[in-house]
């Protein structure tokens, strides 16, 4: 974590689960105006990865564009615009920085995603989109059947059993 700022509860459990499984996170670094969600390394293995958590109870997010889900723009431009934002960020601010921090501009990209409203944007499709532009796209009930959790101090209980009955 950087500058004192508390963690979204999703994005807590996300880093607990890489850290189970090996990696050291880096959470919600600035760059400019910008915040990346989530820096990961393994290691043992060098896997360097790059995350952003889009993660709602609610099926209707940002992957809508803002607009009413009927007259929201085509999915794969709502992919493009979210990927050049949160991974590539403005005049690449984003992927220069992350390259910068890993050595190298040779890591994945992944974005972890809660609930989507499957009539307008199918998980599958959807998933097809963002591999397009080169991101592994990660469900969030995935990650809530593998932790191995007990529910810290640090964690508003209540956004955890909210979380965690939705996702299970």
């Amino acid at each position: 974590m950087t500058n004192g700022d508390l963690m979204e509860p999703s994005e807590e459990l996300v880093t607990i689960w890489l850290n189970q499984n090996g990696f050291f996170t880096l959470n919600n670094w600035k760059v400019g105006g910008q915040e990346i969600d989530l820096l990961a390394w393994n290691p043992k293995t060098n896997k360097k990865q790059h995350y952003e958590i889009q993660v709602s109870v609610n099926p209707v997010g940002s992957f809508f564009g803002g607009a009413k889900i009927t007259t929201a723009p085509p999915l794969s431009q709502r992919v493009k615009t979210y990927f050049e934002s949160k991974f590539e960020g403005k005049n690449k601010r984003i992927a220069t920085k992350v390259t910068e921090i890993f050595g190298t501009a040779k890591y994945e990209k992944v974005l972890v995603v809660g609930l989507l409203n499957e009539t307008y944007d199918p998980y599958k499709r959807f998933r097809q989109e963002f591999r397009k532009h080169g991101v592994k796209v990660i469900d969030f009930k995935k990650i809530i059947k593998e932790l191995n959790i007990k529910r810290t101090r640090y964690m508003d209980a209540r956004r955890y059993i909210q979380l965690e009955r939705c996702f299970r």
